[in-house]
């Protein structure tokens, strides 16, 4: 490995995942979690505004990078520890523990969502008349159905 090439790969990454978090100022973002959610998910998901999870038994969440020598390194070590606390965090960095969704009420990570939610979730429905109104009569409109399925007269 190149360690200015490592360096500058995970500023890229710290980067992006601040400006995520810059974002939510404005609008808040939320992440839906439904599966693995590990390493650099985990820590795009910490970015967000909020976090729910299903209680797939798929559903984990983690950092597994550091089972390889490697510290999360796109802000995770930073969002962590001020989500689930000093205690809980270092023992998810240093061990590469993953956790369960449906054991996550232990922690301030996602709370669980019963596994019948449907993910995405539905649109809101559309404003009443959403059809603009014209100030003026349109000068050549559309003919209606019945001028389209009227014979032509023979002339």
């Amino acid at each position: 490995m190149n360690p200015p090439k490592v360096a500058e790969a995970a500023g890229v990454g710290q980067k992006v995942m601040d400006r995520i978090t810059s974002l939510q100022s404005t609008k808040p973002w939320v992440a839906a979690i439904d599966g693995p959610c590990l390493g650099g998910g985990l820590e795009l998901a910490l970015s967000c505004a909020h976090r729910v999870a299903t209680t797939s038994p798929k559903t984990v969440l983690g950092l597994p990078e550091v089972m390889l020598g490697l510290l999360p390194g796109f802000g995770g070590t930073q969002r962590l520890p001020k989500l689930v606390g000093m205690p809980a965090a270092l023992d998810m960095m240093l061990t590469g523990k993953n956790i369960k969704a449906e054991l996550s009420h232990s922690t301030p990570l996602p709370p669980p969502l019963p596994l019948a939610l449907p993910l995405p979730l539905p649109l809101p429905q559309p404003y009443p008349n959403p059809t603009p109104t014209l100030s003026q009569p349109c000068p050549n409109p559309a003919p209606t159905l019945p001028q389209l399925c009227a014979r032509p007269t023979p002339t």
